[in-house]
């Protein structure tokens, strides 16, 4: 399982002013691993929330993707024990060590987690 922000599955191709044409990346890292995209987290980008109540902090927003993946999981037994790397850009670099620091605390076995990506990540100036 590979849980990545953008996909990087096509390439974008100038088509002359008709706006963006994509043509299938044939080097695309997909070609080799189950990939799953979440918007995360719930009530952002193109999710809708619905009750009011969305997460305000990492750790809800990692306690809520615990919890969506134990369901798949469950629902999808076949994909347990397979190596699960996170990843994420830009703000997803906030929550996405919280979600592996989730994984690493739960010690669930049914969750293999191997790793995570943080690509454009917001991080504090050390001064």
């Amino acid at each position: 399982f590979f849980f990545q922000a953008e996909d990087g599955i096509r390439d974008s191709v100038a088509s002359r002013g008709l706006g963006d044409v994509y043509k299938r990346q044939p080097y695309a890292w997909n070609n080799r691993a189950d990939v799953v995209f979440v918007d995360q987290p719930i009530g952002v980008g193109y999710s809708r929330a619905k009750s009011p109540h969305s997460c305000t902090n990492e750790i809800c927003v990692a306690r809520n993707f615990y919890i969506f993946l134990t369901k798949l999981l469950h629902k999808h037994p076949k994909y347990t024990q397979k190596p699960i790397y996170l990843s994420g850009t830009s703000y997803a670099g906030k929550y996405i060590p919280s979600m592996a620091r989730t994984f690493i605390n739960a010690k669930n076995k049914k969750i293999n987690h191997q790793g995570f990506l943080k690509g454009g990540g917001k991080i504090k100036r050390f001064i």
